[in-house]
């Protein structure tokens, strides 16, 4: 069974980016991706389409999109995702008991967060939402180290913070900044269940980065992470789909226009892409470094609205979006001087092991020498 990280992408080699700088760009692109999702997200619950029938269509369209892709490919030589050789369309979960359960979980929390995300949204004032569904990386960054035993330094702290604080500034919560004309109904507050979704969805999007990251380093292949989430996905819409068909934006039915079926496509196609690329991102690199990149959606996700929906920029909106963007630099940089670090390591350690051979073969020709003398000696 496979105990480290995958081999370096060949992609990654060509970029000449380790492995884990790799990941971090393709969770930068999923960031973005998944924004433009939400953006079809909200045109298609405009027509009316409940929240819960958009997670079963997206998970039928990408859980479709998985499984003819799992077909085609076979299972890795180490037995982790199955029968080597076989397709990984008869091993959905994995090869032995260790990785099915990872897998399996993964779906579990991946299907509720999912749940809990569009409660969140219906129920409380947006900023209230996003706020608290933005803890994820602080959770993720502490659980990380906790659980898998990353290294916890100085930058992914600060880093944290400067996210935290940016989303507050973005999404100006009402239990922060008070009153919002956005806030509409829930100001009040009296929606605690939602405040409950709101934190539990914050610590499964944590569960899921630790569990993708775990199962990157036993050996499972990105395709049955994410046919995991589309089962689950599929489960959960159809359970919860009656219990909030009163606060979901109506009932289950055909998108009701050719306008309504373009948006439902579009966040089926940014979304499954957006989601393939983080659970493979997430399964190379670090779970702490990957919920912070994850969390420049809100950024993205910022300039999105004002781009489309024409929403005017506030001051400390501004000041929220740069903070979000000075942790992406953090992290940025760091990884650059890791990778600085690295190569003059690895520069040293060539030096020092042309020096042990340089030692070693002058006293191969110094005991050469001393041989040959001792042999033309006359007794």
């Amino acid at each position: 069974m496979t105990t480290g990280t995958p081999s370096t992408p060949r992609l990654a080699a060509f970029l000449n980016l380790s492995t884990e700088s790799f990941g971090l760009l393709l969770q930068l692109l999923s960031s973005i991706l998944l924004s433009i999702m939400g953006v079809f997200l909200k045109l298609a619950a405009a027509t009316g389409l409940p929240s819960t029938e958009q997670v079963f269509l997206r998970a039928m369209f990408q859980g479709s999109l998985v499984l003819a892709l799992m077909t085609s490919i076979g299972c890795d030589e180490s037995g982790s995702q199955g029968i080597p050789g076989k397709s990984l369309l008869w091993f959905p979960f994995g090869g032995n008991p260790t990785v099915r359960r990872v897998v399996i979980a993964r779906g579990v929390l991946g299907g509720l967060g999912f749940i809990c995300y569009y409660y969140t949204i219906s129920h409380l004032p947006l900023g209230d939402a996003f706020t608290l569904l933005g803890l994820h990386p602080a959770i993720t960054v502490f659980a990380a180290s906790a659980i898998l035993g990353e290294p916890l330094r100085k930058y992914q702290v600060a880093a944290t913070m400067a996210t935290i604080t940016g989303a507050i500034l973005i999404s100006r919560p009402t239990f922060i900044f008070g009153f919002s004309e956005k806030s509409g109904k829930y100001d009040d507050g009296s929606s605690s269940l939602g405040y409950i979704t709101a934190f539990l969805g914050a610590c499964l999007a944590s569960g899921v980065m630790i569990l993708v990251r775990k199962a990157g380093k036993i050996g499972a292949h990105t395709f049955q992470l994410v046919i995991s989430w589309a089962i689950f996905g599929i489960f959960f819409s159809l359970i919860f789909s009656r219990p909030l068909a009163g606060t979901d934006g109506g009932t289950w039915g055909l998108p009701s226009s050719h306008a309504a079926w373009g948006y439902v496509f579009g966040l089926c196609c940014f979304g499954s892409m957006a989601h393939l690329l983080m659970n493979y991102a997430g399964r190379i690199t670090r779970a702490g470094l990957i919920s912070l990149m994850k969390s420049s959606e809100m950024l993205w996700s910022y300039l999105l609205q004002v781009l489309v929906f024409g929403e005017a920029p506030r001051p400390m909106t501004l000041v929220g979006a740069g903070l979000i963007l000075i942790s992406l630099v953090l992290i940025g940089v760091q990884k650059m001087l890791d990778g600085k670090s690295a190569i003059e390591s690895d520069e040293k350690e060539k030096d020092g092991l042309m020096g042990e051979v340089a030692v070693e073969n002058h006293m191969k020709i110094e005991l050469h020498v001393d041989y040959g003398s001792a042999q033309g000696t006359p007794r």
